[in-house]
């Protein structure tokens, strides 16, 4: 095997180690490194291979949880220089400086094993403390929408209910809990009107676009007894985590299309009034003019029969 093998090797077995394997593969590991230190790649070699092995290893690892495997890989490492030395110097001054490399190794290891708890405790409270505002400003909004005036509903793809505030149950008669991800245009929305609605559904999840989004527009609702009633429905978009959801929110305006309707009433009735008022003027005056010339007639009459 050529170097680039013999090393790949090593790392293999440190990596099946840290995997989960037995003590029997930490074992074949040490003997390897043995006979790699002494053979083939001498001390410095081998701990840089060592180093970078570890590094490669551990570097998707809570190094927490593999913290013994880490000592006991260490070990190996100091098996390899302790070969070596005995190997090629047979002296135990060597041993000594091989085990302070190591253990200085091991303590700039153990150093950055106490940065990286210490970063991820910063961590851990840096996420509570976004979680604990998430959630508090979550309540805020929940708060705000079960107080609402107006029917408020969020649906996701393809037709899907999963909000609907306490105003939209009581505008059509469904409970919150047997609406929750059901289809909404099944529910609230007349037969005559569903084709057409879901035609703008599919392209309106995949870019948040539609003739409908940003206006408001007055169709008809339908209620759970099968009764429709007007509503202005405004509707608006919404990006969460590169999925496009709907917000509509939906007001009665049943008295409004009432008071519309008295009002137009009133206005032709006036309109009645005033044509009638014109036309007995109108009669009025011809009237008036009727009477003058009858009165010019009589004076005519006078001057020439009793005034001669």
């Amino acid at each position: 095997m050529n170097r680039e093998a013999l090393e790949g090797r090593y790392e293999e077995l440190l990596g099946r180690y840290f995997e989960g394997e037995d003590e029997k593969t930490l074992f074949e590991a040490s003997e390897f490194g043995k006979e790699l230190v002494v053979s083939r790649i001498g001390p410095d070699i081998f701990a840089d291979l060592h180093s970078r092995s570890l590094k490669k290893i551990l570097k998707d690892k809570d190094a927490f949880t593999v913290e013994r495997k880490i000592v006991a890989a260490n070990d190996v490492f100091l098996n390899g220089l302790m070969a070596y030395s005995l190997n090629f110097y047979g002296i135990v001054e060597t041993i000594e400086a091989e085990k302070k490399k190591l253990e200085e190794a091991n303590n700039n290891l153990l150093k950055a094993i106490e940065e990286t708890r210490r970063l991820n405790e910063e961590l851990e409270l840096k996420v509570m403390e976004r979680t604990g505002q998430l959630e508090e400003s979550m309540e805020r909004v929940r708060a705000i929408a079960a107080t609402a005036a107006d029917a408020i509903i969020c649906l996701k793809a393809p037709d899907t209910i999963y909000f609907w505030n306490r105003k939209a149950a009581e505008m059509f008669g469904y409970a919150e809990k047997d609406v929750i991800g059901k289809d909404l245009h099944d529910i609230i929305v007349p037969e005559r009107y569903r084709g057409k609605a879901r035609d703008g559904l599919k392209p309106f999840f995949e870019t948040g676009t539609g003739p409908a989004v940003g206006k408001a527009i007055e169709i008809e609702g339908l209620r759970i007894d099968g009764t429709e009633f007007p509503v202005e429905l405004s509707i608006s978009a919404m990006n969460i985590r590169g999925e496009w959801h709907s917000t509509g929110i939906i007001r009665d305006i049943t008295e409004r299309k009432k008071a519309e309707a008295d009002l137009m009433e009133q206005l032709d009735e006036l309109k009645r009034f005033e044509k009638a008022s014109v036309g007995r003027e109108l009669r009025m005056q011809t009237i008036k003019e009727e009477n003058e010339r009858l009165k010019k007639k009589i004076s005519e009459l006078e001057d020439k029969f009793l005034h001669p």
